[in-house]
């Protein structure tokens, strides 16, 4: 008896911890990478918006972002460099841009299943308002590698009020 209790403590433990892994991801990419791979595509998946101050109008773009190589295709890649993200509204102007640093590209890398990857979020509240009529946009995504090379993505998104 004493040992099945042992056993299904530790079996509780290791449901319990292997639990804890999952809910959060790495956020330090280990470099599982050939030295020197350059940046040749991206994939951006964009979440729904979602309204962050409860105001009634879409304000918050949450991304998910894998860059791939040229030389190593079978998974994402982490490389140091920066982010731009500009949302064009349905009349082509600018509604908001925003630019993470290295520094903040760096600590919004996740080392996911497939590979790393980057969670990163912008706010329409950062840059202006949220409130507008509904309309169509597009999310321009820019990274630009410390070295010089540069891939864009482009994704379409609703704005404005939540309700429709």
């Amino acid at each position: 008896m004493h040992g099945a209790a042992a056993f299904l403590v530790l079996g509780a433990v290791l449901i319990g911890a292997s639990g804890c892994v999952a809910e959060k991801p790495e956020r330090e990419p280990p470099p599982r990478q050939p030295a020197e791979v350059r940046v040749s595509d991206m994939f951006v998946a964009l979440q729904r918006p979602t309204d962050s101050d409860g105001n009634g109008y879409l304000d918050t773009l949450e991304t998910t972002i894998y860059l791939f190589g040229d030389r190593f295709e079978a998974a994402s890649i982490f490389l140091p460099g920066s982010f731009r993200f500009t949302l064009l509204g349905e009349d082509g102007r600018i509604v908001g841009e925003w630019m993470i640093d290295s520094t903040a590209a760096r600590e919004a890398a996740v080392l996911f299943s497939p590979g790393p990857g980057y969670q990163i979020s912008v706010n329409l509240l950062d840059v202006g308002t949220d409130v507008m009529p509904p309309q169509s946009a597009d999310l321009l995504v820019t990274f630009t590698a410390s070295s010089g090379e540069a891939v864009r993505k482009r994704n379409s998104v609703r704005l404005g009020p939540t309700g429709l």
